[in-house]
């Protein structure tokens, strides 16, 4: 489902030959979406080493969230660069000029249309990290953090003596 709903997007995008040709605010979208990414990137990070410092077995499956959200968000900030990309080369194209050449029409309907399933991917991603996010923000909240462990004896309690 994760690819088939780009696909569908860029599929039907293109037969309709819709063309994104102001796109100045979806590049600015996407480079708030990138460091909103980053952002959640590095949330994901301090979690699970908080998690790891816990040392119990229970917290497999909430550090398993933690690396699937971590893989997802990763992907997603590459796949942002990418359609930064497209947008900047969309946004420099005349239109003057894409109106008076054939491929070039041809070359903005592709272009916009890997945009749009680019956005579409961003956006199930998106959906995905949040669920993932909260599922393992509510079940490392619902346990308290371990007592730190040491090696030192416990010196408030008397010791019997033999």
């Amino acid at each position: 489902m994760l690819i088939l709903v780009p696909l569908v997007v860029f599929i039907t995008t293109l037969l309709l030959g819709l063309e994104l040709s102001e796109a100045d605010q979806l590049l600015s979208g996407t480079a708030l979406l990138v460091g909103a990414l980053l952002t959640a990137f590095s949330q994901v990070a301090s979690w699970r080493e908080r998690l790891l410092a816990r040392e119990r077995k229970v917290e497999a499956v909430h550090i398993r969230a933690l690396n699937e959200a971590a893989a997802h968000i990763l992907v997603s900030v590459l796949l942002s660069g990418f359609s930064a990309a497209l947008l900047i080369v969309l946004a420099n194209l005349d239109s003057d000029v894409v109106l008076a050449h054939a491929p070039l029409l041809w070359l903005v309907r592709v272009l916009s249309a890997l945009s749009a399933a680019c956005f579409s991917y961003l956006a199930l991603t998106l959906v995905i990290v949040v669920n993932l996010l909260w599922d393992a923000y509510q079940g490392a909240g619902s346990q308290p953090d371990a007592a730190p462990t040491s090696k030192t004896p416990d010196l408030s309690s008397p010791r019997k003596s033999a």
